[in-house]
């Protein structure tokens, strides 16, 4: 599954189609109007291109997936914007997915291409060639660096081995990128910029698993060892922008205060930190907050407005709580339990046995899906093309998507059944995904005419047998 609850990425508006798209993310420390950063898609062979490109001064993801033979993506912004593709490789039932990350600056003009199998990027200049290459031949050397298909590392070790493993991996990267710089010509930002990547990266690495029981885990940060290595943890306002550096603040905070009220745990790092380092991990607390459906996101969010001096921080969790605002007063609740789901047509919430009674009278195919999920997008082509010959079947789709306007650029970019799509109100810690064991997307369930699930674990719409079952189920 992904870095999946964790990885969480930015508020850039999602285009895919043929015409020239536009999306803004301006910085507000800049009075200077934003820039294009202009990505022009070349793919004659209309191959299916998927990526997805974030602000790093955000860091929410937004996914482009189109078979395009030409296309032309506008960017505005006064910061660098991280690209990252992937590239499914099917070797029969198994497939490998490859994923590239590739810096964009303001002003750049970059080529992305599919001639086989594989997605590349290029620029005007030799100096842009060779720093958009950076993450390709790292790939080459250690594997996926980061994407929906990256596992946490380690998993399985103790904290002493598994921080021995990060800081081994962390000199390895180094010595990479030192060696890539010694024969090809780069600029200082993006050194500086791979240089406190890599550096951030060994926290988000190493704090990320201790995220699922903050409270069980809070004792970790006794262990000498750890505490040693937490404390090194080097506060760079500089660093602000990159996300990387505010997910490992965040994760670092969120197991040093696990005890601590969400009301007070804000007013902490409200006083413990100051600057663009402040506003960032404010906001991320704050939109996890809202994310998570807390009791207090009205309070929290009116603080950070309040708190923050960053304009598009404040205007990208705008949007994201009058949505959640929205779904709530809607639904005449004042938060979404672990239990219910959200109608995308009127924005209600149902339970899940609300959910099952609304859609009786017809066997029902439910896909488990995201917006972020290449998989699960893939198999949608084989559900709507085998819905058309089963009508009688109702085809119904439930996201896990963490961010509500992406879902809904989504579903309304692709032309979807607004009828048929419901999101899960908290999907972190979803009573319906536990009691169906779902740890991992595209996931399919077959539903009774009563109701009554008869297979949690169905065949996906690109499988031939899945018409085979549908047609038995029809007889009875």
């Amino acid at each position: 599954m992904k870095y999946c609850f964790l990885v969480i990425f930015s508020i850039i508006f999602f285009s895919c189609n043929n015409e020239k798209k536009d999306s803004s993310v301006s910085d507000s420390t800049s009075t200077n109007p934003p820039q294009n950063i202009t990505i022009i898609v070349n793919n004659p062979l209309k191959k299916e291109i998927f990526f997805d490109w974030s602000s790093l001064l955000d860091a929410s993801t937004q996914p482009y997936e189109a078979t395009s033979a030409h296309d032309t993506i506008l960017i505005k912004s006064n910061i660098p914007v991280k690209l990252n593709s992937s590239d499914m490789i099917r070797s029969g039932k198994n497939f490998q997915v490859v994923q590239h990350t590739f810096l964009l600056y303001p002003n750049d003009t970059v080529f992305l291409e599919k001639p086989q199998s594989i997605t590349s990027i290029s620029g005007k200049s030799d100096q842009r060639n060779k720093e958009l290459s950076f993450f390709p031949q790292f790939r080459e050397q250690f594997g996926n660096y980061e994407g929906w298909f990256v596992p946490i590392p380690f998993r399985d070790d103790t904290p002493a081995v598994r921080i021995q493993k990060i800081k081994d991996a962390y000199q390895n990267r180094i010595a990479f990128a030192n060696q890539f710089f010694k024969v090809n010509r780069s600029s200082k930002s993006f050194k500086d910029f791979i240089s406190k990547e890599f550096y951030y990266k060994q926290y988000f690495d190493f704090l990320a698993l201790y995220q699922e029981n903050l409270l069980k885990n809070k004792v970790i940060v006794q262990d000498t060892q750890v505490a040693r290595f937490i404390s090194d943890f080097k506060l760079d306002d500089s660093a602000s922008e990159i996300p990387i550096y505010g997910h490992s603040l965040r994760f670092l905070e969120s197991l040093l205060q696990a005890d601590k009220s969400e009301i007070d745990f804000y007013q902490n790092l409200k006083t413990k930190y100051s600057g663009k380092t402040r506003d960032i991990v404010l906001y991320r607390f704050v939109d996890f907050c809202i994310i998570n459906t807390s009791k207090h996101i009205y309070t929290l969010y009116t603080y950070f407005q309040k708190d923050a001096e960053n304009i598009v921080l404040k205007n990208n969790l705008k949007e994201q709580y009058q949505f959640m605002a929205n779904t709530l007063n809607s639904s005449g609740n004042k938060s979404l339990d672990s239990s219910t789901v959200i109608h995308f047509s009127d924005k209600k919430t149902l339970t899940w046995k609300q959910f099952l009674e609304k859609n009786t009278g017809k066997i029902t195919y439910l896909d488990f899906w995201a917006s972020w999920c290449k998989p699960c997008i893939e198999e949608m082509k084989y559900s709507h093309e085998v819905q058309k010959k089963y009508p009688n079947i109702n085809f119904v789709y439930l996201s896990q998507d963490e961010n509500y306007k992406h879902w809904e650029n989504s579903i309304l970019s692709r032309n979807m059944s607004k009828e048929s799509h419901y999101l899960i109100g908290s999907s972190k810690n979803s009573v319906i995904l536990s009691q169906f064991n779902i740890t991992s997307i595209p996931r399919y369930m077959l539903i009774d005419k009563n109701g009554k699930v008869i297979n949690a674990d169905a065949l996906r719409p690109s499988a031939p047998k899945l018409k085979e079952v549908f047609d038995k189920l029809l007889k009875e």
